[in-house]
């Protein structure tokens, strides 16, 4: 049990940590506004600073840069529309002349695929055959000289094969 005289020591603490704790309240809201004025003086300071700068490099601009800027937009967009307007050119071509363009660039693909094509020297005379095979033979050779196209349309053949293939479907229909 307590005594009579430890009633006024511990009233006397009860005191003592009310002070202390409202003490501690008081400080806390003041460290709190305190911090809360730095912050927003901070934010102002850096924000008269940007300000200040952005008036600077804005006159700099307008005195120096801006007519520079704006040229080189309008010419940037002249060479965009230049640029679609002959894409589109280009393009109408292409289609008007698509007939043509394929048979150059067929042409020039069968040319580059002969260059790369062993052609067999044709013989100095021609060996002795019977008499039954000769026309044959010289149809033979004859249709030899003719490009694949040429034996297809002559002789009306569908197949597209290699040319003793033709050669020998053309022999079968004489």
């Amino acid at each position: 049990m307590l005594s009579q005289n430890s009633t006024p020591k511990i009233m006397f603490s009860l005191h003592i940590f009310e002070a202390l704790a409202r003490f501690t309240a008081i400080s806390s809201e003041f460290f709190t506004l305190s911090f809360l004025v730095f912050s927003i003086n901070v934010l102002l300071t850096i924000t008269g600073k940007v300000f200040k700068a952005g008036t600077i490099t804005g006159k700099f601009y307008k005195t120096h840069l801006h007519q520079h800027t704006v040229r080189l937009l309008k010419i940037t967009l002249q060479l965009i529309g230049l640029s679609c307007y002959a894409l589109y050119k280009l393009t109408e071509y292409t289609y008007n002349h698509r007939r043509e363009i394929l048979s150059t660039l067929n042409t020039a693909r069968h040319q580059v695929g002969n260059l790369f094509t062993y052609k067999s020297p044709a013989p100095a005379t021609a060996p002795a055959t019977a008499p039954a095979i000769q026309p044959f033979y010289h149809l033979a050779t004859q249709l030899q000289t003719l490009t694949n196209a040429q034996i297809r349309q002559q002789f009306s053949l569908k197949a597209r094969t290699r040319k003793t293939h033709l050669i020998a479907y053309a022999l079968a229909t004489v």
